[in-house]
């Protein structure tokens, strides 16, 4: 079965398919059972002594899953791919067609790109400095943690998808406004040769959304937990929390252009 959460109505549909209960029923349940007043009152005794993928409680989504699938379900279905949502703001959309590409493959790219903005105050050779870790202050170590490491080289997407415009609601950071390199380098150049790179780079770019299909890497009670939890607060029209969502990581491996769904242009 495919996890498909790119809207709330696809996340349902992927949700009752593979725990094999009907729609109109998995609707009825999810808005009619005060599941925060059962979850709450379970924890003491439930949520605190079952172990749970290598945790030593529950959380929320997997409490209504079990109530689901104790009480409700027929077949519980194995999830075999996940779509996920790449956030990013670009200068280049159609870049993208060739691939999502971790952070060290595209760095050359992307300082020869930026060139253009800094040009009339830092010589060529000065910014090849700053790439290869000539960035001081606050920005100058996130900026070198980032590129020194290739565990920070992503690349990154969401489960949710509209998580994505909920950034401040949820704690995130907003990547469809500018990426966080773009803010670590700006602090620098803006101290040092009063440069505000963010804002040559929004008004120069465009915030798209990859969407792109992968394997599952670990349980699936990792994948429909958040799902369920964005489910009821949607459905029972209650905050969206960072709880809703969970991430991918491809750990510095390249998302090929065939496991790539589509490239949506966002009009934000």
């Amino acid at each position: 079965m495919t996890l498909d959460c790119d809207s709330i109505e696809s996340s349902i549909e992927s949700v009752v398919k593979i725990l094999g209960i009907n729609k109109e029923l998995f609707i009825e349940i999810i808005t009619h059972t005060d599941f925060e007043e059962m979850y709450e009152s379970d924890y003491d005794i439930y949520c605190k002594t079952k172990e749970s993928y290598n945790k030593d409680y529950i959380e929320f989504g997997e409490y209504i899953y079990d109530y689901l699938t104790q009480n409700y379900s027929t077949k519980v279905n194995p999830i075999d791919k996940i779509c996920w949502f790449h956030l990013a703001r670009t200068l280049d959309a159609n870049g993208y067609n060739l691939g999502i590409y971790p952070l060290g493959k595209i760095l050359d790219k992307l300082f020869d790109d930026l060139y253009s903005f800094v040009e009339e105050k830092i010589s060529f050779e000065e910014w090849i400095k700053i790439k290869h870790g000539g960035v001081k202050g606050s920005g100058g170590w996130r900026y070198l943690m980032k590129t020194g490491d290739n565990i920070h080289h992503g690349c990154f997407a969401m489960l949710i998808k509209e998580i994505a415009f909920h950034s401040s609601e949820v704690g995130n950071h907003d990547y469809l406004n500018v990426p966080e390199i773009i803010e670590d380098l700006d602090a620098e150049l803006r101290k040092k040769y009063h440069i505000n790179l963010v804002l040559q780079f929004i008004a120069a770019s465009k915030p798209i959304i990859v969407k792109f299909v992968s394997q599952p890497d670990g349980k699936d009670m990792l994948y429909i937990d958040p799902v369920l939890h964005y489910i009821y607060v949607k459905l029972n029209n209650k905050p969206l929390s960072m709880r809703c969502n969970t991430c991918f990581d491809a750990r510095g491996r390249i998302i090929p252009k065939e496991d790539i769904i589509s490239i949506e242009k966002m009009s934000i």
